[in-house]
């Protein structure tokens, strides 16, 4: 297990310096496959992969805007190191804080670029999404 989660590791560093995003998303969705069929529940898989169409999109946004690629590296061999020691709770404990921290970077690097400084424009993108969501809520 722990040499091919080394190569899966290897991968996701060379895409790093690549500095191509879809090949960080795929090098880290090999990453997430492989803990999923280490984990030897079959029912991990096939539930992640109604959401991985969200995931990639979501991925991508966080490798272009919140968390740097080297620290999504670094907590995925965090994760790893958990699981190859054969420690449950602390693989937990970093999956968990990969995912959270991940989310939070997104959301700030999201809400800064809905509502810019007065010296700068949002991304006509986002200013549509926040209009149209606007909308919907009533306001």
């Amino acid at each position: 297990m722990k040499s091919e989660g080394a190569v899966l590791l290897a991968a996701g560093q060379g895409a790093i310096s690549g500095d191509k995003i879809p090949e960080m998303v795929k090098a880290d969705i090999a990453f997430h496959d492989y803990i999923y069929a280490a984990s030897d529940n079959p029912l991990i898989a096939p539930t992640a992969s109604m959401h991985w169409r969200q995931m990639r999109r979501v991925m991508g946004q966080v490798l272009r805007h919140a968390e740097p690629p080297a620290t999504i590296w670094r907590q995925h061999a965090e994760i790893l190191a958990a699981i190859v020691a054969g420690d449950p709770v602390r693989a937990e404990s970093a999956a968990t804080s990969h995912v959270r921290a991940a989310a939070s970077r997104l959301q700030l690097a999201l809400e800064a670029m809905a509502h810019p400084p007065d010296n700068q424009a949002a991304t006509p993108d986002v200013n549509v999404r926040t209009r149209r969501t606007a909308r919907s809520m009533g306001g």
